[in-house]
């Protein structure tokens, strides 16, 4: 979704360049304003982690395995600590 998103602006950005010298400073002003836009709306998925597509960036905790787990849910001590 976010190639759809970056990539569409490929298409404005080459159509402005193609009649940039008809649609004078306004058109540089506009399509300034559209790159500004693009690079705050990056800069936002970035910063929430949308971007983040590895496991490093989803997984805050060490992994453990589903017996550590099931015997924290039940509270039960940990197999190295005394009873």
């Amino acid at each position: 979704m976010f190639f759809v998103i970056f990539d569409l602006e490929a298409v404005f950005i080459i159509a402005w360049a193609i009649a940039m010298r008809d649609v004078g400073w306004a058109g540089y002003v506009e399509v300034s304003i559209f790159i500004a836009i693009l690079v705050a709306a990056l800069v936002y998925l970035w910063r929430i982690g949308a971007l983040d597509w590895g496991p490093h960036g989803r997984r805050k905790t060490p992994p453990r395995d589903h017996w550590t787990q099931a015997r924290e849910l039940l509270g039960e001590p940990r197999s190295g600590a005394p009873r």
